[in-house]
C-alpha cells in the first residue's frame, strides 16, 4: 500500500500538531524557537528508532527498522507491505497518546483523516427522510 509520510498530522479542531522542536542560537544560549508541524513521517521515524528502557531487540529487528526508519525519512511516499505496516501501528500505539494513534492509524490504512463519518452519515439520513 502506497502511504504519503508528509501527511501533517491536525488536531479535532484542525489545528497542526506540533512536533520537533526548531532552536536557534540567542545570547549564547540554544532556544526553541518554533514547532515544525509534525507529519506521519517525523512519527514513525521516531517509533521505529525508540526504544523503551529494558528492552530486548535482536539486532536482526534493529537493522530492519533503522532502514524501514531511514526509507520514510528520505521519501515523500512509499509503498509498504503489510507487514511494515502492522509494525508501525504497534510501534505507534506503544509509544503515544490515542490521539496520535487514532489520527496515525487512520492515515496507514489510507482512511479518510480528520473526517467525521458519523455527521456525514447523520446529514445523508437526514437527506433520505
Amino acid at each position: 500500500m502506497i502511504i504519503d509520510f508528509t501527511q501533517v498530522l491536525k488536531d479535532f479542531d484542525g489545528e497542526s500538531i506540533k512536533g520537533k522542536a526548531i532552536t536557534e542560537e540567542k545570547d549564547g544560549k540554544t532556544v526553541i524557537a518554533s514547532f515544525e508541524d509534525a507529519t506521519l513521517g517525523f512519527i514513525c521515524v521516531d517509533v521505529l528508532l525508540g526504544e523503551e528502557q529494558g528492552e530486548k531487540v535482536p539486532a536482526d529487528d534493529k537493522v530492519k527498522r533503522f532502514e524501514l526508519a531511514r526509507a520514510i525519512h528520505k521519501a515523500e511516499s512509499i509503498d509498504l507491505e503489510s507487514e511494515d505496516i502492522t509494525l508501525l501501528k504497534s510501534r505507534i500505539a506503544k509509544f503515544h497518546k490515542p490521539l496520535i494513534v487514532g489520527i496515525t492509524l487512520e492515515m496507514l490504512e489510507n482512511k479518510n483523516v480528520g473526517t467525521d463519518d458519523t455527521a456525514d452519515n447523520a446529514e445523508a439520513d437526514d437527506e433520505s427522510s
